[in-house]
């Protein structure tokens, strides 16, 4: 709810650094997003469905990414302004997030944990103390990075000359995510996700990096 609020006050930011503001405030909102999901999943799911229902979240926000670009250029052009598209993507997600609420079951399996920093400093210690786990935050911030930078680029480049692209034009760019959609692909990392449950094994992670550098 906070992260549709604050996009919505994006929308209409009178000047860049409220504009700013308010896009790192939305981020701060979202930044935790995926990790409570998963640890929601991995709680309250028995081991035979949490592959696949994290499989299925995962495509999930591949599919949410795609919508609302679509969804926000097709406004914009419609419109004549971003500030539209914009406007049209958070109300939708403020929507969205309201029935998520409502609809979500109650946790019954989450053991409340100590918010004091001695023991949060700890437990951030003790993750890092892990062979393997440093390397895997690595893959995932390098990967994110690289996703993030390239589609931020793209747009204001393909807006300029000679290509002169409107907003719905660009944001059809982002169809690109339904590579991330297919059924050979979910169905792929669903099986890795599988193995990790069955055997405790980090080397199928290898060939997700093999199967994303082949394309």
């Amino acid at each position: 709810v906070g992260a549709a609020l604050f996009s919505l006050l994006s929308a209409w930011a009178p000047d860049f650094f409220l504009l700013v503001l308010a896009r790192a405030a939305l981020g701060a909102c979202t930044a935790g997003v995926p990790a409570a999901a998963m640890a929601y999943l991995g709680e309250e799911l028995p081991v035979a469905q949490r592959a696949r229902a994290m499989g299925l979240y995962i495509g999930a926000n591949a599919l949410g990414g795609m919508a609302g670009r679509l969804l926000a250029g097709a406004c914009s052009d419609w419109a004549g302004s971003w500030h539209y598209g914009l406007s049209a993507v958070s109300v939708l997600g403020l929507l969205v997030a309201v029935l998520f609420w409502r609809l979500l079951p109650a946790a019954r399996h989450f053991t409340p944990h100590s918010l004091q920093p001695g023991l949060l400093f700890s437990d951030v210690r003790r993750i890092y103390a892990d062979a393997g786990l440093p390397w895997l935050f690595c893959v995932a911030f390098l990967g994110m990075g690289t996703l993030v930078g390239l589609y931020n680029y793209l747009p204001f480049r393909l807006s300029q000359a000679p290509y002169a692209l409107g907003p719905a034009a660009i944001g059809s760019v982002f169809l690109l995510y339904s590579r991330l959609l297919d059924t050979e692909t979910c169905s792929f990392d669903i099986s890795l996700i599988t193995v990790e449950d069955r055997y405790g094994q980090t080397d199928p992670y290898c060939e997700i990096v093999i199967d994303k550098v082949s394309g």
